[in-house]
């Protein structure tokens, strides 16, 4: 009986922290994630929404923007819907392992800046 109790609380702690991954995840990509990549390219990135379902392991934004070098400058980069499905390989790792990656209206801007 007592490995049944220790099961419960197992599966109970597991839905806890796929809850709280799914509530609070996408706002933590949003902000968070938004600001480190604008640090890493030195170009503002933004992103409109973002949709995590952690059970499944799905990371679905949409909007997706970096922007050009001045601020009347075209989009460097525009994705309508960027969709990552990460495998599970992932979670044994500790790095972010993707098995398939869909974008959807991808839009590159590219300029020449020499001769």
């Amino acid at each position: 009986m007592m490995w049944l109790c220790r099961l419960a609380w197992f599966v109970s702690a597991v839905l806890l922290l796929l809850g709280a991954a799914w509530l609070r995840l996408p706002g933590v990509l949003k902000s968070h994630g938004g600001q480190r990549l604008s640090a890493l390219l030195g170009r503002a990135a933004s992103m409109e929404r973002v949709r995590c379902k952690p059970w499944w392991l799905e990371l679905t934004i949409r909007q997706f923007q970096i922007a050009g070098l001045g601020k009347s400058a075209t989009p460097l980069l525009r994705a309508k819907r960027p969709y990552a499905y990460p495998d599970a390989r992932s979670l044994t790792r500790m790095a972010p392992v993707i098995e398939a990656l869909e974008v959807d209206a991808p839009q590159v801007h590219r300029t020449r800046l020499a001769a």
